[in-house]
């Protein structure tokens, strides 16, 4: 085999590995609808979800809360709080669960990467307050979710 014929198969070894990837591209995204909306009772229990599309990848997720300087500080875990990620077929599912809702987690939430300011969902509204007792949840889909005292 000569020099000519070698790179020529080089070549497409390298055309046909390097182009396997090609119309398969997947970003990274967060699917949380615009204007999403829970609705809790004080003293309930009440999990929010952020589903990510996650491309195969190993995702850290962590929640943020806007505070009352216009700015998002990150949620930890605590013993009334808990994050955790469950990973589907495309899917990964990070779960913001509070054992007992306040007044004071009421707020605007959202879900990010993990050291990536770019990478953030839509913002959460969690609102909590006495006057969502006997309010349906419009997120429910046929509408049966009513909010009562536990």
């Amino acid at each position: 085999m000569d020099g000519m014929q070698l790179l020529i198969i080089w070549c497409a070894v390298f055309i046909c590995v390097s182009g396997e990837d090609e119309g398969s591209s997947c970003d990274v995204t967060f699917t949380v609808r615009r204007g999403t909306t829970n609705r809790a009772i004080p003293g309930q229990s009440l999990t929010v979800s952020c589903p990510v599309k996650h491309c195969g990848n190993v995702l850290n997720i962590t929640w943020w809360k806007l505070s009352n300087t216009s700015s998002y500080k990150i949620i930890p875990n605590t013993e009334n709080i808990t994050i955790r990620q469950e990973y589907h077929k495309d899917d990964l599912i990070s779960y913001l669960s509070f054992n007992q809702v306040s007044i004071i987690d009421d707020g605007l939430y959202r879900c990010a990467l993990e050291h990536r300011d770019e990478s953030v969902s839509h913002a959460i509204n969690i609102s909590v307050s006495d006057r969502n007792i006997g309010v349906k949840d419009p997120e429910d889909g046929g509408g049966n979710k009513i909010y009562s005292p536990q």
